[in-house]
Parts: C-alpha cells; sequence; structure tokens
C-alpha cells in the first residue's frame, strides 16, 4: 500500500507500524521549494510564510524515515525512479518488513 502522507501522518504511521517503510519526498533546497510555491498562485503571502515555517519543523523529523529522495525541478521522473528502486530493493530484503494496519 502506498499512501501521500505529511509528517504528522508519518508519525502515527510509524506508531501503528513500527516496520512500515517511509521515504520522505523534499525539493532541492528552500529556494526551490519557494519558486514552486510561488509559481503555483496558490498561496498568499501568509499561506507561504506559513508553509515554509512547517517545512523547516517538518525536517527536523527526518529521523522517522527509513529513506530521503531529492525531487529537484524539473527532474520528476528522477524522483519516481529513485522511489520505485527503494521499493523494490525493499521487496528483496532477507527479512522482509512485517507491516500491519
Amino acid at each position: 500500500m502506498i499512501m501521500r502522507i505529511d509528517v504528522q501522518g508519518a508519525e502515527t504511521v510509524r506508531k501503528l507500524a513500527k516496520d512500515a517503510l517511509l521515504i520522505f519526498l523534499t525539493p532541492q533546497n528552500e529556494e526551490e521549494l519557494i519558486n514552486r510555491l510561488e509559481n503555483r498562485n496558490t498561496e498568499d503571502n501568509e499561506s507561504l510564510k506559513l508553509r515554509i515555517a512547517t517545512t523547516r519543523q517538518e525536517y527536523n523529523k527526518i529521523d522517522l524515515f527509513d529513506y530521503m529522495v531529492v525531487n529537484k525541478d524539473e527532474q520528476l521522473m528522477v524522483a519516481v525512479d529513485m522511489i520505485e528502486a527503494i521499493i523494490k530493493a525493499e521487496q528483496q530484503r532477507v527479512h522482509q518488513r512485517d507491516v500491519e494496519l
């Protein structure tokens, strides 16, 4: 099962399923995040500031995750390939993760 969740959701999943595979997907840097958000034109100035502050707090919880994949600007398929490689590698583990939700 693949789920798209935020860091708080990942914390909940980790509590419920200790062995769940968690991948942190992130832009290359904060500047890239800001550019993406500004180009979408979906956030007002206050929402943008809140989003950036939230992202900074989320980075403090990176140890919760098993992997981090950097989604560089204009290179979405590279990030997709990396995630697929992680999933394939996990399927080949000698000791499989025991995950039940």
